[in-house]
């Protein structure tokens, strides 16, 4: 599972958590079951976004992102631990399917399509399995993903099972994001760019959990 460091990473990666799908107020007991940061951490991270309006407490140990909260992640927020003193301009954190997408694979240690669909994917991402699917190509032509050698066991009889990821490069918060006119990827953590080599990304079909089927 990848290590999360940093008060700004850790207040996206609660961010993330609690704007995924459609999920209501959040006890500590779940958050801490799915940030490996630890209770004492998610709660100076919930108390910071207290501060800033994007969550509120509403009950003891129960925390809810607020309208303000959805509204500025939808918008694009800056997270920062501290003032920044240097010239450089850093991406914003934006309530994005990839950004949501990025922030799921940290925090497993493997993973396939249909895990980070569920996981990322809300009612409001219109395709996200074909969107997915470009995506997690292109962090494996960048060298970002590997492919398992073991596959998931497949749903039926016939199926040859699933493919299975692991994130071996994480250098930071900020998704990646793609550049059209470059056909590259630009990774905002370390302001470098990666060329995509050329072809179609390739799945196998996986069936996803009933909540998913009919959604997005």
């Amino acid at each position: 599972m990848a290590t999360i460091t940093g008060n700004a990473t850790h207040q996206a990666a609660l961010l993330g958590v609690m704007a995924s799908g459609n999920a209501g107020p959040l006890t500590m007991d779940q958050l801490d079951a799915v940030l490996p940061i630890g209770r004492k951490k998610i709660a100076t991270a919930a108390g910071r976004l207290i501060l800033r309006g994007f969550v509120e407490r509403a009950e003891t140990g129960v925390y809810a992102l607020t309208l303000t909260g959805r509204k500025a992640l939808a918008e694009g927020v800056s997270l920062k631990s501290g003032p920044h003193r240097g010239k450089r301009k850093h991406p914003v954190y934006r309530d994005t399917l990839t950004q949501r997408a990025w922030t799921a694979m940290r925090l497993q240690p493997r993973f396939s399509l249909g895990d980070i669909i569920t996981l990322a994917a809300n009612d409001q991402d219109g395709q996200p399995e074909k969107a997915l699917q470009r995506f997690v190509h292109r962090l494996k032509s960048t060298g970002y993903l590997v492919e398992l050698p073991a596959r998931r066991r497949g749903s039926t009889r016939t199926s040859n099972g699933f493919k299975v990821f692991r994130l071996v490069r994480d250098t930071g918060e900020h998704a990646l994001r793609w550049i059209d006119r470059q056909r590259s990827m630009k990774d905002w953590n370390t302001r470098e760019i990666f060329p995509v080599r050329t072809g179609r990304a390739r799945h196998d079909r996986e069936v996803l959990p009933a909540t998913r089927r009919g959604g997005a």
